[in-house]
């Protein structure tokens, strides 16, 4: 990763936001293997679960590699950073969302899927799909809140 010009500490952290990981993935998943026996169950499924909530976090070592500005030393500027953190704020709640199947109502597959598609569209490199992914996914929320709105729902989220 070096040799492709990322600053050193920023592969450094790389690897060691990876390792932090480590005890939640399967099959070695330690801190699913304590966890079990708290919850009743078998660590294979506990993992799984555990993976499944945390997939977000996956994708924030990469983000980083692609937008040092997030890392506050290399490339610093408090308009890339904001923007950095505003969208990897959205893309997070989107993909989480999708990937729980609830926001302040359960939500259909078909706008799961198009949750997840825009949180990903939100931290692709290319600005015009970032701003299409941000302008879509506000219209989104704001449609499904109002819909939610209607139905007289108790926000989950």
């Amino acid at each position: 990763i070096e040799k492709l010009g990322v600053p050193k500490m920023l592969v450094h952290l790389f690897v060691v936001y990876f390792g932090v990981l480590s005890a939640i993935t399967p099959p070695v998943a330690i801190a699913a293997y304590a966890a079990a026996p708290i919850a009743q169950s078998n660590p294979l499924h506990t993992a799984i679960q555990a993976l499944k909530l945390s997939f977000v976090g996956f994708i924030i070592p990469f983000v980083l590699i692609y937008n040092p500005a997030l890392s506050l030393v290399f490339e610093f500027e408090v308009v890339a950073f904001i923007s950095v953190v505003f969208r990897l704020s959205l893309a997070i709640w989107l993909m989480t969302t999708s990937l729980g199947g609830v926001d302040r109502d359960r939500l259909s597959v078909y706008s799961r899927v198009l949750r997840m598609a825009l949180g990903i569209a939100v931290l692709l490199n290319f600005v015009e799909v970032q701003a299409i992914g941000v302008v879509a996914s506000i219209a989104l929320l704001y449609i499904e809140a109002r819909i939610a709105k209607k139905k007289n729902k108790v926000l989950v989220s």
